[in-house]
């Protein structure tokens, strides 16, 4: 089975050294997509924060096959709605 590496950035890079063996691309893609529920589910605080968060798929030679990328952004009317001692944040 292929093995497929997904690096994270969260404001952090952090790649994936390890790897995961699924049967295809298909594959990779539906657990890219788990991944990123699970980090989005875990740091949902941090998320809201404005950086772009990317999930990038390597295959085992290192080839980029495709990116996973989310950004949290509010409108102003949101923005206002925030109690005082979150504005600025």
């Amino acid at each position: 089975m292929p093995q497929f590496h997904f690096d994270v950035t969260d404001g952090t890079f952090i790649p994936d050294l390890e790897g995961v063996e699924l049967a295809d691309i298909p594959a990779a893609r539906a657990h890219a997509v788990l991944r990123m529920h699970n980090l989005l589910a875990g740091h949902t605080e941090a998320f809201w924060m404005g950086e772009e968060w990317l999930i990038e798929v390597r295959d085992d030679c290192g080839l980029l096959l495709f990116t996973v990328a989310f950004r949290a952004t509010e409108t102003p009317v949101a923005k206002r709605s925030r109690p005082a001692t979150q504005v600025g944040r």
